[in-house]
């Protein structure tokens, strides 16, 4: 640990800006972005830290950032809760890029350093999905092909309460919810399923930015997901399919799950004291990472 990272509760505005420009500098910075830069097979990717600052004014800085590198983000960020020390800075959805998180373990002495170790595969402290690696674990299963038969079955699932149910909590401000997934057993390719799911979105009037098949990685698990990056309304609606040859898709016993609240949010958030910057601060280091703006 550098000395900059030291005391980083008590931490001057010098030490935050010094901290902040050395990383978005740094050559893991470089190194993540020409990945995400090398092309549309990149589906989704995630980076990890230990850090004690506000995820809140992180995301706020991601919103600068790409606004200058000249990617603006397309969709608000969320942040999620994802256990009492683990927070995502979710679905950072640069133009013309795919989205990712930057995952942030609390840690009351390290403003923001690169940590290998969260669930990422390998250990490694940023993780992708690309065609190849898809095309690969998709070869662990005998999916079923969507002729007609296997069609009306999709279209009823998607139809279906279960599914409705879980649009609805998306977009019920009141009732809290950030996120959650719909959860589902199916024997049925996830490529030739994605499709379906979007056009019956898209029947609602919404509007889909981005419809990708994708993993995540929960206890060394990895399980499927289809990913649906809404501009409007401006959510995420996921469903995350769990492989069973014996049917074609069914909802779940539990139909929805991993569901995060604003009051779960707001209640880790509360539990530590976290280091915030206000957004004078992240221009100023926008700026000295990629140059001042042009008036």
């Amino acid at each position: 640990m550098n000395e900059m990272q030291r005391g980083a509760l008590n931490a001057s505005d010098s030490t935050i800006f010094d901290t902040l420009v050395a990383y978005f500098s740094s050559t893991h910075w470089r190194d993540y972005l020409g990945i995400l830069e090398s092309g549309p097979h990149i589906r989704h990717a995630h980076a990890y830290y230990n850090s004690a600052f506000d995820p809140q004014s992180i995301a706020y800085l991601m919103h600068v950032y790409f606004q200058r590198y000249g990617r603006p983000l397309e969709r608000k960020i969320k942040i999620l809760p994802v256990t009492e020390t683990f927070l995502n800075v979710y679905n950072i959805q640069p133009k013309g890029l795919c989205h990712w998180e930057f995952f942030m373990n609390y840690a009351a002495d390290i403003l923001l350093l690169p940590h290998d170790g969260y669930g990422a595969r390998g250990a490694h402290s940023t993780e992708f999905w690309d065609d190849d690696f898809m095309e690969q674990w998709y070869s662990r299963f005998a999916f079923k092909d969507i002729g007609s038969s296997e069609r009306a079955d999709a279209d009823a699932y998607f139809r279906s309460p279960a599914f409705q149910n879980n649009l609805l909590i998306n977009i019920d401000d009141f009732g809290g919810v950030i996120h959650s997934h719909a959860l589902v057993e199916s024997s049925l390719h996830p490529e030739q399923l994605l499709p379906i799911g979007a056009a019956h979105i898209e029947r609602k009037g919404w509007e889909i930015i981005r419809a990708v098949s994708v993993v995540f990685n929960n206890f060394g698990l990895d399980i499927g997901k289809l990913t649906y990056l809404l501009r409007k309304p401006e959510i995420v609606i996921e469903v995350e399919w769990h492989y069973n040859p014996e049917v074609t898709i069914r909802a779940a016993t539990i139909p929805h799950f991993r569901v995060a609240t604003s009051h779960n949010l707001s209640r880790l958030l509360s539990m530590r004291p976290y280091v915030a910057f206000d957004r004078a601060m992240a221009a100023k280091v926008v700026d000295a990472v990629l140059g001042q703006a042009k008036p």
